[in-house]
């Protein structure tokens, strides 16, 4: 195949990638099912993760870097399509009966449309599938199942390299590690265990009983196998000198699938890995704290080939950013939950808005009915937090609250980065938590938010006690 290179003019800017000239640029999108920050580049102090630290470091990492919600077919909407799962219509999991309103401009046809061939491996996890008509497909229930295959996967990735012909190419590229079930070994990968010994309680949790400390090792044992399977990757693009001239967008689809982690709005679930590198065109070794989201990643990419971003996008380009690390471009950033299965249980619609120092959640059913997503795929840390070990702590306190929300949570991000300390009630901080619940308000004004009043969350909890 021809190998798509830049042209001198390319490395004037970013915005000149779609100008008369130049060639066009290779596009990778590669993300982690359920992994949050847990990377050493991230701070983590359990696990050195060698690869996608170097893979951070080969362009802009940013430490601000969110989904929109913590569920993984709400979230890879809005990697897609560049919108919000309340304006698109993926509200929860596709195998649950949720879907986007069929006809919605979306990545990958907006790059076949360029003239761009297209492949996905892994997790597709939207619907309706029809609106997304690769050309090359590994995305089959068994294929889902072998992305723990870390060999596989590269295997693919040559396959579906060697199939394209002149053209450009881009590759969704989606790992189901570290996602339940934690495997503790797939043909050899990781090459190391990882032992109880080596970890700790999660500091957004702090449940530290034996059975919980096991499944946490089990999940970093998955991130470890994931981190392997980046540098063999790696080595594959290296090796056909496709690195250079590939835009590659790594994140996580949400935070850990522990409780707090996953399906909240707490920085644990909607804070994800975020790094964008392509060594001709950005600066390695850039560190941004501007507030971005993957509603962001389909116009970054349009508008980084030259290509129109089309109407009703809401996501912004981070075009700017990736030229220039200080650079923003928002001063609010928003989250949600909705649904997780369908059913009234899974049923605790939020709202978050962070400006970066500081976070609201906006707990919508509070007082009207309890949250139901308290245990996260199998993790009891919920029940544990009932023992009498943790009676009078700041454990308890939190799970209390997991359970039964209050309306307004407002946290201090600098000094309480796993917000443990509610400030809502707090008069000192009354001005903050009003400027951004207003932004918030605003906000769900402007996109139609279906749950922006009391009257309709509660109606449709009603509706689902009443199908149930």
């Amino acid at each position: 195949m021809l190998l798509y290179r830049c042209s001198l003019m390319v490395l004037l800017g970013l915005a000149s990638v779609g100008s008369a000239g130049a060639e066009p640029l290779n596009v990778i999108v590669i993300t982690a099912d359920d992994l949050g920050k847990q990377l050493s580049c991230y701070g983590d102090d359990i696990l050195e993760t060698p690869h996608m630290d170097a893979l951070a470091a080969r362009g802009i990492r940013f430490d601000k870097g969110y989904v929109t919600q913590a569920s993984c077919s709400s979230s890879r909407s809005s990697i897609l399509t560049g919108t919000y799962p309340h304006s698109n219509g993926q509200l929860g999991l596709a195998n649950h009966g949720f879907k986007m309103t069929p006809g919605r401009p979306n990545i990958v046809q907006s790059l076949q449309a360029a003239g761009y061939q297209t492949g996905i491996i892994g997790k597709l996890h939207v619907k309706p599938v029809e609106d997304f008509t690769f050309d090359f497909r590994r995305d089959s229930l068994e294929c889902i199942r072998q992305t723990r295959d870390v060999v596989q996967v590269a295997d693919w990735v040559d396959e579906f390299v060697e199939s394209v012909d002149e053209e450009p190419f881009f590759l969704y590229l989606n790992y189901i590690d570290p996602h339940v079930p934690f495997i503790r070994d797939v043909k050899g990968y990781p090459t190391t265990p990882v032992s109880v010994e080596d970890v700790h309680a999660f500091r957004f949790q702090g449940i530290d009983d034996p059975e919980q400390l096991t499944s946490i090792a089990d999940f970093y044992g998955c991130i470890r196998r994931l981190d392997e399977g980046i540098g063999l990757l790696m080595e594959r693009l290296e090796a056909r000198d496709l690195v250079d001239n590939t835009l590659l967008v790594f994140v996580g689809d949400h935070g850990a699938p522990f409780a707090r982690g996953k399906l909240a709005c707490y920085e644990s679930s909607l804070g994800i890995p975020y790094f964008v590198s392509c060594p001709r065109l950005i600066e390695p070794g850039q560190v941004s704290q501007s507030l971005v989201s993957t509603v962001d990643i389909y116009p970054t990419v349009l508008d980084a080939l030259g290509l129109d971003v089309p109407e009703g996008v809401q996501g912004e380009s981070l075009v700017s950013v990736l030229k220039d690390s200080t650079q923003t471009v928002r001063n609010v950033l928003f989250g949600e939950s909705n649904f997780h299965g369908g059913s009234a249980s899974g049923y605790y619609p939020r709202r978050s808005a962070t400006d970066g120092r500081f976070k609201l959640v906006l707990n919508l059913p509070s007082g009207y009915h309890e949250n139901g997503d308290v245990i996260v795929d199998y993790d009891h840390a919920y029940d544990f937090s009932r023992a009498a070990r943790y009676d009078g702590t700041w454990v308890r306190e939190l799970f209390d609250r997991l359970a039964e929300p209050p309306r307004i949570e407002l946290f201090d991000l600098r000094d309480d980065p796993n917000e443990k300390t509610n400030l809502a009630g707090n008069p000192e901080y009354a001005g903050v938590m009003q400027r951004l619940l207003s932004r918030l308000t605003d906000w769900m004004e402007e996109t139609d938010d279906p749950f922006l009043t009391v009257d309709a969350v509660r109606a449709k909890y009603k509706m689902l006690e009443e199908e149930n």
